[in-house]
């Protein structure tokens, strides 16, 4: 009981963005647990399983892929597979966690089709286990699988899984202050997304409200509100020094929470610098883009969605400035270090075809324009 206490705690500093504290307990853990039951116990499972979710935070993606699934290596090992009352075999809870978290792992790398495969089984899995659908995990699944519906273009039904999320999350005993304001975040972001500002306005304003009641609010929490009112405050405002500030209070609580060289900050990097560029503060944008351009590269390599932002943005910079071949020729190149590299390639030679990506749509619209 006292082990389960403690892997409990340890999972709720982790979900409170207390990633230091949660790190030293799951590291003694490890070690109690390894010598009081040893290394294949269930109980290293839940602890591996921490371990990767820590490390995915961190953005240590193979590290955190080898302790996923050895979590549900151990899980499946320990625990066999039950059987459920209809005498069918069942997924144990841990391997599907565990699994929804290589998908998510796989979704912050970029990789939308490997992650969506995964998904697809473990939404499957997911009723195939004791888990009842109304759990925090169900919830929390639901909810990376609606920005997995934003990326490849299915905003109306990453809109739809968040409400169904936030519902959820609501029915978990003891968090429904927490739920409210987790979810309203989400769901703000996605009405961003939808273009439903004055919506998105109305649902940041009420958790405004929310939090100014709550007894606790995590760092995490205080970075996806300021991101928010950074957005809304250049769309909604045209207010381009509101929105300055706020991207800077974002990217400083993200630093805080993860280290300068993680790629959450980086993408956080990327939004700002394109109010710089309103800004017509070319300095400040190349020096933000050199720092991003650095840690997407380490972090994802060359040929990455993200590095396609970073040359976006390098090719509208040299546009406002009138070096328009200089432009093109970066524009380009946003569109060839993209998932969809085959079909720029097909664009450039000529073929038209609208692309499957919304972040592609954007480099061919601002080819068009130029």
């Amino acid at each position: 009981e006292l082990l389960t206490t403690q892997v409990q705690l340890a999972e709720l500093q982790v979900r409170m963005a207390l990633y230091e504290d949660a790190s030293k307990s799951v590291e003694a853990l490890a070690s109690t647990i390894e010598k009081q039951l040893g290394a294949q116990a269930f109980a290293m499972s839940e602890v591996r399983y921490l371990q990767g979710w820590l490390m995915l935070l961190a953005g240590d993606y193979k590290g955190s892929d080898d302790f996923l699934r050895e979590a549900a290596r151990i899980a499946s090992l320990t625990m066999g597979k039950p059987l459920g009352e209809d005498g069918k075999v069942k997924v144990h809870p841990m391997v599907v966690t565990s699994s929804a978290k290589i998908a998510e792992k796989s979704l912050s790398q970029g990789r939308f089709d490997e992650a969506r495969n995964i998904y697809d089984s473990v939404l499957k899995s997911f009723y195939a286990t004791e888990v009842k659908p109304t759990s925090l995990s169900f919830a929390e699944l639901q909810e990376v699988y609606a920005v997995l519906c934003e990326h490849t273009g299915r905003p109306i039904e990453s809109f739809q899984r968040l409400q169904e999320a936030s519902e959820m999350r609501q029915l978990v005993p003891g968090m429904h202050a927490d739920a409210m304001v987790h979810s309203n975040l989400l769901l703000a972001q996605q009405e961003i997304n939808l273009g439903s500002y004055r919506g998105a306005r109305a649902t940041v304003d009420n958790t405004l409200i929310i939090l100014e009641k709550a007894s606790f609010c995590s760092r995490l929490d205080k970075c996806h509100m300021s991101h928010l009112q950074a957005q809304l405050s250049f769309l909604v405002d045209v207010d381009l020094d509101g929105a300055d500030a706020h991207y800077k209070e974002a990217i400083s609580h993200m630093k805080a929470l993860v280290g300068e060289s993680h790629p959450s900050v980086a993408l956080l990097q990327l939004e700002h610098a394109y109010i710089l560029m309103e800004k017509k503060d070319f300095e400040g944008v190349d020096a933000l883009l050199k720092v991003a351009n650095s840690t997407i590269t380490l972090t994802f390599g060359k040929a990455t969605g993200h590095l396609s932002a970073v040359h976006r943005l390098q090719g509208l910079v040299h546009r406002d400035k009138g070096k328009y071949e200089e432009a093109d020729y970066v524009l380009q190149s946003a569109l060839l270090v993209d998932g969809s590299r085959d079909w720029a390639a097909a664009f450039i030679a000529g073929d038209y075809a609208r692309p499957p990506q919304p972040r592609t749509v954007q480099v061919v619209q601002d080819l068009e324009a130029l």
